[in-house]
């Protein structure tokens, strides 16, 4: 069984950041494509967790959203919702 976090270390990337690590969303980076959208490939730095160069530091997916997909913005909606509860429960 997986481990159940009693806190979520997050860190939040802007648009900028994800396009600096992705390779400003590349062809040559897409790991696959689904009903939310497509994932890509992008790097962060391993001790920063900064965007890096291609291939260089740690290999992360990131989640473009399709802005056409109802699945994918319902799925993204609910992340979002259990997220900000989850970060309302540990603050208090």
């Amino acid at each position: 069984m997986g481990e159940i976090l009693a806190t979520l270390n997050l860190k939040v990337y802007s648009f900028s950041d994800l396009k600096n690590a992705t390779k400003s969303f590349k062809k040559d980076t897409v790991l696959g494509v689904g009903g939310f959208g497509t994932v890509y490939k992008g790097w962060v730095d391993e001790n920063t967790l900064e965007p890096c160069k291609a291939g260089s530091g740690i290999m992360v997916a990131v989640k473009k959203l399709n802005h056409e997909s109802v699945q994918g913005f319902q799925e993204w909606q609910y992340l979002n919702h259990l997220l900000f509860h989850k970060r309302c429960r540990t603050k208090s």
